[in-house]
């Protein structure tokens, strides 16, 4: 079977059924812009580690991004994992490929001078700017996570959100779980409770925080920025790592961050140490002591 068909089966019987829309286009994309013009006409028995290898070294004198290389070197190893567990080939002919190192980037996030700087201009500015930006920073929700929402999700007894729906990207459609596929229940903070208790007499499957949330991030977020004085301008998604920046620096543990964000590996939630050099101070001084 020729890699090409073999792909194509791929994408219809294992990524349609495991994998969310978004993830499938991109997959489709990879395929076709990368994958099937280099590989589509040979079998899928004749594909080697030398063909892998070659080909991550083409992406790369393409200036394809590092991670974009090893996103689309990361699928070709997917489909033919698929193709030895269905019995096509016999040995997986990748493993001896590594994927690229990439240097670990800093997470642009808010100071809490930024945060306290931005809260007080949006709340005597604009209302709504200033609601999704306090949950947003004070409960590092998603984005999409936000949008879905609903007042049944809101438990004002205990002073939680429960964290259970999100927005695709792609079809703007709710989806009955998170990006982790998870259910999580996040604290509900003195300022959070205050903006959400109007929504207490909304209907159980109201949304808590309509708005048009494409034109809010792309159009009014970094004006609003720019208008509240602020020289460190941040993306939307930002205020998530502004969440989790925060709480890591002011020694909540590790565990805990990563369940409060719905991380699914510690090794993420983990990043968040390196945005923030406050929690080192000291470390060393107990190698003077006696």
């Amino acid at each position: 079977m020729k890699f090409k068909d073999f792909a194509s089966y791929w994408l219809e019987t294992h990524a349609c059924a495991h994998k969310e829309i978004g993830s499938v286009k991109g997959d489709r994309q990879m395929l076709r812009d990368h994958l099937v013009p280099r590989l589509g006409e040979r079998s899928v028995t004749s594909i080697s580690a030398r063909d892998l290898a070659e080909l991550q070294g083409e992406l790369v004198k393409k200036e394809i991004s590092r991670k974009t290389v090893n996103n689309i070197m990361g699928l070709l190893k997917k489909i033919l994992r698929s193709a030895v567990d269905w019995r096509y080939i016999e040995d997986h002919p990748g493993s001896s490929v590594k994927p690229l190192r990439i240097a670990p980037q800093a997470m642009r996030h808010w100071s809490e001078r930024d945060q306290k700087k931005f809260l007080e201009w949006a709340m005597t500015r604009d209302r709504l700017i200033y609601e999704i930006v306090a949950v947003a920073l004070y409960t590092g929700m998603r984005r999409g996570e936000m949008e879905a929402l609903k007042r049944d999700c809101l438990n004002f007894e205990d002073k939680v959100i429960i964290v259970r729906r999100s927005v695709c990207s792609t079809t703007h459609e709710i989806r009955d779980h998170t990006k982790g596929k998870n259910i999580r229940m996040v604290p509900m903070n003195d300022v959070v409770l205050e903006i959400l208790r109007t929504r207490e007499r909304l209907p159980l499957d109201s949304l808590v925080l309509p708005c048009d949330y494409d034109h809010f991030v792309e159009k009014k977020f970094k004006p609003a920025q720019r208008s509240a004085g602020l020289e460190n301008v941040i993306n939307f998604h930002a205020l998530r790592h502004t969440f989790g920046t925060q709480m890591a620096s002011k020694g909540v543990p590790l565990p805990l961050v990563k369940m409060l964000m719905g991380h699914r590996e510690i090794k993420t939630t983990m990043g968040y140490l390196h945005t923030d050099s406050k929690h080192l101070r000291g470390a060393t001084d107990i190698l003077l002591r006696g």
